[in-house]
């Protein structure tokens, strides 16, 4: 996994709470498709979950709603 942007994604749910990939790449004028592989590799380490809830995106698409898991909050407090 990116150290970097696992920590930043972790921190920012923790910190904001549950939002979608574009949300978050949104809030810091980011490219989507820099980002989302990283969020994939947290849900497949069971780090973050879908929340079941969908928003629409900037672009008119419907994304998951993404929330930290207790792992991933046990990996931000360390």
């Amino acid at each position: 996994m990116r150290l970097d942007k696992t920590t930043a994604v972790l921190k920012a749910l923790a910190d904001e709470g549950p939002q979608t990939v574009d949300e978050f790449v949104t809030r810091r004028d980011a490219y989507v498709n820099s980002w989302a592989p990283t969020f994939t590799e947290l849900r497949k380490a069971g780090l973050v979950t879908r929340t079941g809830a969908q928003r629409t995106t900037s672009h008119g698409a419907v994304a998951h709603v993404i929330a930290i898991t207790p792992a991933g909050q046990a990996q931000v407090a360390a």
